[in-house]
């Protein structure tokens, strides 16, 4: 990708390059602060891209800043000719994806030094109980079609979960809980024929979650944030998850803390939105 002239880009000094079909991304030294900080930058085709990331990612910073442990990349800069975001860097970090994938092989002898998994789960929960805000889009109808996309979507993750063995992977009490929980809520928008839409990160898998040497959490890459179904981030996480978890029984009994914190630091979440959602 040609970088502008104009780009803030030339105000600094690049160090790594990665490219996709609709960005590239990286990160830099800003010459002209303190101590070289470095920053992490990200050029997209166009630049309304750019712009509506960062409101998403101050949108999620404002709506989640009471979550402890959980952050979003502050934005620094932003140059919408050129297709330019400048954020945070978040130095020493490793994916999700990365992070539960090693730890809990074989091959691992002192696992989760960066955090327990039940940990992790609570934390994640926590954050997705606060990340949804409200959308200017609403759906009417259940023949609406961008309602039925999104059911078609989310409720079919969703749905995954009463094909899970439970026995494996939760307690008792907190499989019965989710799944009432579900049920019911899957009932009331059947029986409604419309759901309220809100603001998601719309592509929250393990990679845009990064684990900090402390254990604390970092949420990246908003490129995808769009309205959506309340339990869609929810769904993709847990099911990430969960596919790790049965690729063996030392995963299994590793990462089934991290479920049942998740679910269950989610779950009554589940009940809220059933209470409060406007059918």
């Amino acid at each position: 990708m040609v970088i502008s002239p104009k780009s803030m880009l030339l105000e600094r000094r690049v160090l790594t390059v990665h490219q996709a079909a609709r960005s590239t991304w990286g990160t830099a030294v800003d010459t002209h602060a303190n101590h070289n900080t470095v920053v992490h930058f990200k050029v997209s085709h166009e630049s309304k891209n750019v712009i509506a990331e960062a409101e998403a990612l101050q949108r999620a910073r404002d709506v989640t800043a009471e979550v402890n442990r959980v952050g979003v990349p502050q934005v620094l800069g932003i140059d919408g000719p050129s297709g330019v975001l400048i954020t945070r860097h978040e130095p020493d970090t490793r994916s999700l994806f990365n992070y539960l994938w090693d730890e809990s092989s074989r091959l691992r002898l002192r696992r989760f030094r960066r955090g327990h998994p039940d940990q992790i789960g609570v934390l994640l929960g926590t954050w997705l109980r606060h990340s949804c805000g409200p959308s200017e889009s609403q759906s009417e109808s259940g023949n609406d079609v961008l309602l039925n996309k999104l059911l078609k979507s989310a409720f079919g993750r969703l749905g995954a979960l009463g094909d899970a063995r439970w026995d494996y992977y939760l307690s008792p009490e907190t499989a019965r809980s989710v799944m009432d929980s579900l049920s019911r809520l899957r009932e009331k928008i059947g029986n409604s024929g419309s759901v309220r839409v809100v603001q998601i990160h719309g592509d929250l898998n393990l990679s845009n979650v990064l684990v900090q040497p402390d254990g604390r959490l970092c949420v990246v890459d908003f490129g995808d944030a769009r309205p959506g179904l309340i339990h869609e981030d929810f769904a993709n996480v847990w099911q990430t998850v969960w596919g790790i978890s049965q690729l063996s029984t030392l995963r299994q009994s590793l990462l089934r803390p991290c479920l049942n914190a998740l679910l269950k630091s989610y779950a009554l979440d589940v009940e809220t939105f059933m209470q409060t959602a406007e059918f």
